[in-house]
């Protein structure tokens, strides 16, 4: 049974022979009460209280929440991002690899087409000196 102050301080008793004294029973019921007033108001303070704490307890676990989203969104993106230049890198390779092959390719048709003309060029000096010597060879027999 709960008792407040109010309970207590109306509270009466019935008088009997050699009973209590009704000024010490009242001053005991006035101090009982004041005690009780005082118990009341800190309870109530720390009831109030522990509403904020809770409340507070609320706000972190939710700012937390909200940060660990955070933090894993920026996980995602810094994955994300590293898979796009991973795939950009590979991009950049392949194309440098088609382009050092074009070059190779050209390079080797060109040192084809020169080794050719050399060729050619000393057939044609071989077909020279051959015309040459023969004129040549002409030449001294009709001056023998």
């Amino acid at each position: 049974m709960e008792l407040s102050p109010i309970e207590i301080r109306s509270q009466k008793f019935s008088k009997k022979i050699k009973g209590y004294d009704v000024t010490e029973v009242d001053n005991f019921l006035e101090i009982v009460a004041k005690d009780m007033e005082k118990l009341y108001g800190e309870y109530y303070g720390l009831k109030e209280e522990l509403v904020k704490k809770n409340q507070e307890i609320a706000d972190y676990k939710e700012k937390d929440k909200s940060i660990s989203e955070a933090i894993l969104m920026v996980q995602s993106v810094s994955n994300d991002i590293k898979k796009a230049a991973i795939m950009e890198a590979e991009a950049i390779k392949k194309g440098a690899v088609a382009e050092a092959e074009n070059i190779i390719k050209d390079a080797n048709k060109k040192y084809s087409e020169i080794t050719k003309d050399v060729d050619d060029l000393l057939n044609k000096r071989i077909v020279m000196i051959n015309s040459i010597k023969n004129l040549l060879q002409t030449s001294m027999d009709l001056i023998n």
